[in-house]
């Protein structure tokens, strides 16, 4: 687990983040940051790794740090745009005031959660077998969603659960390769996999369509592209 500073090499701008993989391919999330990515091409950016971590508390506190060092999300210099704690604020132990648990609020928007294990989710679902909701826990959590914006996959993932067929998977294997070599440099788990990464997923989901018709992989925002077999 590693706090990271990612640094357009254009403009110089930069990016501090975490990444609980220590992913090399992984410049960040911020939606600033992938607008920039889609523009000037993942070949114009530079990462570094500023500090390792070894738990998640330690990397969200020592992400908090940097941050806050740089003032990355006051800063015309950087692409964060996150409104941040100190580390101190999360160590008092006193109750939060209104003002610091909207702060909080802002800062956790869009972060994504680490993955979950395999064992435990197999210990939820021990602990969940027998158990059924309620009709008033049914109603709050129907309030609760409503609102809320879905995207695409999950649409269509419900639209698919309702219509009674059976699911099939959508997360086709992606091979990025070098236009020159032709060498795999990375593989991801379908379109919302690329996206994350900084590309334009529907011209890489129509560049594999062709070069699954033409069996070669063809050309788009710098790299080759073709469905795993």
């Amino acid at each position: 687990m590693v706090i990271y500073l990612t640094t357009n090499l254009v403009n110089g701008k930069k990016y501090v983040g975490l990444d609980t993989h220590n992913r090399p391919w992984y410049l960040g999330s911020g939606t600033v940051l992938k607008k920039a990515i889609a523009k000037y091409g993942k070949s114009n950016f530079k990462k570094e790794i500023l500090e390792e971590c070894t738990t998640i508390e330690e990397l969200r506190e020592r992400e908090l740090y940097w941050i806050n060092k740089f003032q990355a999300h006051t800063s015309p210099e950087f692409y964060n745009r996150t409104a941040t704690l100190t580390p101190t604020e999360h160590r008092t132990g006193k109750p939060l005031s209104e003002e610091h648990k909207a702060k909080i609020s802002k800062a956790n928007r869009g972060r994504k959660l680490p993955p979950v294990s395999e064992e435990s989710n197999k210990k939820r679902s021990e602990a969940l077998k027998g158990h059924t909701t309620s009709e008033e826990t049914r109603k709050k959590i129907s309030e609760a969603q409503k609102g809320i914006k879905k995207s695409e996959e999950v649409k269509w993932k419900m639209s698919l659960a309702h219509s009674g067929k059976p699911r099939v998977n959508r997360r086709k294997i992606i091979l990025q390769l070098d236009k020159e070599t032709g060498e795999i440099l990375q593989e991801y788990s379908g379109l919302f996999s690329v996206e994350a990464a900084g590309f334009n997923r529907y011209l890489i989901q129509n560049t594999c369509t062709r070069s699954q018709k033409k069996g070669k992989p063809y050309n788009s925002q710098g790299y080759k592209w073709i469905y795993k077999d």
